[in-house]
């Protein structure tokens, strides 16, 4: 991690590219006003600010 450590999300999608995982998550945090950057040095992607609620449903 190149932004020291701090709470993240780790997805594995079998059966995809990593430009279609990487265009998708990014077209969700925009959702939650929030931009993904890559970070050159490394293969990290950062969203920062995002603010995905906890719903109901999903407890």
């Amino acid at each position: 991690m190149t932004q020291g450590t701090n709470r993240g999300f780790k997805v594995l999608i079998p059966e995809t590219t990593n430009k279609d995982a990487t265009k998708a998550w990014g077209k969700l945090m925009k959702e939650y006003n929030s931009k993904t950057d890559k970070i050159k040095t490394a293969e990290d992607y950062l969203s920062p600010d995002a603010s995905i609620p906890l719903s109901e449903k999903s407890l």
